[in-house]
């Protein structure tokens, strides 16, 4: 078969999407040498997945000065016009957008998530509004729908319009790199670097507001003050520069600091910046949990990642956390200020239910394997195809 895939968060290589299209590339890499595939970027990258996988850069022009219209006219019409010329037999977009002609082929697509319409800020923006609409038109347009997560499907279909038989639910795979203890030096340099010199909780996952980073630090403040923890909170990340048309959609890092320092927490919250996937790793391993309050999540992949360094996670019991946490954390009400408070104060102090969410965890992570996920969506791409010849 001729695959070609939407590969475009491959220039974005740390944000969740890209995490997911990495894991996902290089998995299917690992299980598939037969059919050829082509991975579509707007730019140059630099990544090697294997030999019958080859990188081409269709590039987006910025004919409207806008990065939002420029991305919508790349999606909706360039890449149109190049799959028209590649006449591939699969086209797999893995976010939630397909040209304007995906009907003339076989098409899948990757819906993460509902979160544009979930929140109202999520489309204060009148140019993010249309371009979240029109991609959600285009998604209906696909032969195969793909969610990450079963309560990513429930919301998908009354809000794509798509028939939930439809839908098929692959969850994301966890890179093999977190499974794997780095070596004592290397955790010691990064303890260092980032002058981590206490215990601390550990968040990944971004400074959208559907985050809840403001409330977490307010629960974080309230355990220390409750339970007299004597453990820090650490939060790496930086708001990409492409994303500043959309500053309604962060929080202000600036913004958090200042709210830190009225809380008088200044040195016990780490914004530490931009960290890459081996000091993440090594973060996990020296984290004495995982924390996230996210108001809503479509897979939630940090967790899981931490969850492969066997740590315990405390994290809310909203969107696919639920799902994909189970038994391997303490999951709470995100705006529960006391119950968030009691709940770090347990996983921080109580050993044997540390031990057993780690142990939950090491059961629980087999469910997230990428290579066991990839021959999934490569049945899939064959069933696809089958259905395909059969028309």
């Amino acid at each position: 078969m001729k695959i070609a895939i939407n590969a475009r968060y491959l220039t974005s290589p740390y944000s969740g999407i890209g995490q997911y299209t990495i894991n996902l590339l290089e998995s299917l890499a690992k299980v598939d040498k037969e059919n050829e595939y082509t991975l579509i970027v707007p730019w140059p990258v630099d990544f090697s997945f294997g030999p019958n996988f080859k990188i081409v850069d269709v590039r987006e022009a910025k004919w409207f000065g806008d990065d939002y219209y420029s991305r919508l006219w790349w999606e909706q019409i360039t890449l149109g016009r190049y799959l028209k010329k590649l006449k591939p037999d699969i086209y797999h977009s893995l976010y939630q957008s397909l040209p304007l002609n995906a009907n003339k082929y076989a098409s899948i697509v990757t819906i993460h998530d509902t979160i544009p319409w979930k929140f109202p800020w999520q489309r204060s923006n009148a140019q993010y509004r249309r371009y979240s609409d029109i991609s959600r038109w285009s998604c209906r347009k696909a032969t195969k729908v793909i969610c990450v997560s079963e309560t990513a499907k429930l919301e998908v279909a009354p809000t794509y319009g798509i028939k939930p038989e439809e839908i098929e639910v692959i969850y994301e795979g966890v890179s093999d790199i977190f499974s794997k203890k780095p070596r004592v030096a290397k955790l010691e340099k990064i303890r260092q670097r980032f002058k981590l010199e206490k215990p601390f909780l550990l968040y990944v996952g971004g400074f959208k507001r559907h985050k809840n980073l403001r409330f977490m630090i307010k629960a974080y403040a309230n355990a220390i003050c409750r339970h007299k923890l004597d453990v820090d909170l650490v939060i790496p990340g930086k708001i990409r520069a492409h994303s500043g048309n959309a500053k309604e959609l962060f929080y202000d890092p600036q913004m958090l600091m200042v709210y830190v320092k009225q809380k008088k927490l200044s040195k016990r919250v780490h914004f530490i910046g931009y960290a890459r996937q081996d000091e993440l790793v090594c973060l996990d391993y020296l984290c004495k949990a995982f924390i996230s309050l996210s108001l809503y999540e479509g897979f939630g992949l940090p967790a899981i990642e931490a969850m492969a360094a066997k740590k315990p996670i405390i994290a809310s019991d909203a969107g696919a956390y639920p799902e994909v946490i189970g038994n391997a954390g303490v999951l709470v009400y995100p705006y529960g200020l006391n119950r968030v408070a009691d709940a770090i104060n347990q996983v921080v102090t109580n050993k044997t239910l540390r031990e057993r969410l780690v142990k939950n965890g090491e059961k629980r992570i087999l469910l997230f394997n990428k290579e066991v996920l990839a021959k999934r969506l490569l049945d899939l791409y064959k069933q696809v195809k089958a259905t395909q010849l059969s028309n």
